[in-house]
């Protein structure tokens, strides 16, 4: 979260005061990428290149801030302005690079670029609420701090994914550390089958990765149907195990599964210890489609 201080005027009998209010700007959703090292698409520019990066498969609703970095096996360091965002969209952000005035010998051209494997990394932060922007149901003579309305995940730690209609929690059935081990439903307890950690797959999306098998949450074969069924399994770079995080307001998120576009589904409504889970289409009233990341 960051906050940001506001300062506001009141008027009193002809007597004006300063009032210092602070919001918070909280965040709907963190992606990270980078460009392919070696092949990423550099253009020519007037003194230097650029390249139009991509982040539309994040799914941002609105323009993200973007924080960029260039790598690179050789020379990228003495390259400027690859911290610099250009056209910056909820789909994108362009980059135009060119060395230090003091730095001579090489040139800068795409195909020398790729060679030396230069690329941008980037990390974007979308928030809930503009910078400076106050709650709706809030005036700056009594506004003090805005809540979260979910608890942002954060890669690298675990949680508890807890099913909004049932709230019980996803769960490895009997604590299989077997590929193939179904995932269901659960009343939720401290163990760590249904401990759940996030873990970045590039371009947006994370795998999921249950605490005590080190397994990778996955949709069946890569289905494509409507109840395919979600399972664990040895992690693999497909998009079958690779998982987008989308608001579903409340505090809860839909996990959409990457190769489908199809979201993690408790079967037919049910609430009992060990339903089902299954991807399905998303539907927007639907609270067995919806989650919240509980920290453990």
């Amino acid at each position: 979260m960051v906050t940001t201080p506001l300062s506001t005027t009141t008027t009193t009998n002809g007597t004006s005061s300063s009032t210092q209010v602070t919001t918070v700007m909280t965040v709907a959703k963190i992606a990270s990428g980078k460009t392919k090292p070696g092949a990423t698409n550099w253009q020519v520019n007037s003194n230097g290149l650029l390249v139009d990066v991509d982040t539309s498969a994040a799914g941002f609703t609105r323009t993200p801030i973007y924080v960029t970095s260039i790598g690179g096996d050789k020379y990228h360091w003495g390259v400027t302005g690859a911290s610099a965002v250009y056209n910056a969209t909820e789909k994108g952000f362009r980059i135009a690079i060119r060395f230090e005035g003091d730095f001579t010998g090489v040139a800068i051209t795409p195909e020398a670029a790729n060679d030396y494997k230069w690329h941008i990394n980037w990390i974007a932060v979308e928030p809930w609420l503009e910078e400076g922007q106050l709650p709706s149901t809030q005036t700056p003579s009594t506004a003090t701090t805005t809540t979260p309305s979910s608890t942002v995940p954060v890669v690298g730690k675990y949680y508890n994914l807890i099913g909004k209609e049932s709230n019980k929690a996803l769960d490895v059935q009997g604590t299989s550390t077997a590929d193939g081990a179904n995932v269901y439903i659960w009343t939720r307890s401290n163990v760590p089958n249904q401990q759940w950690q996030l873990q970045d797959a590039g371009g947006g999306y994370y795998y999921l990765i249950a605490r005590h098998s080190g397994k990778a949450l996955a949709v069946t074969g890569g289905s494509q149907d409507n109840g395919g069924n979600i399972l664990q399994w040895t992690k693999q770079d497909r998009d079958f195990f690779k998982w987008r995080l989308e608001d579903a307001g409340d505090g809860y998120f839909y996990l959409i599964a990457k190769h489908s576009g199809k979201v993690a589904d408790v079967y037919n409504h049910a609430t009992a210890d060990g339903s089902n889970v299954a991807q399905w289409t998303k539907v927007g009233t639907a609270d067995n489609q919806k989650w919240k990341f509980v920290p453990v």
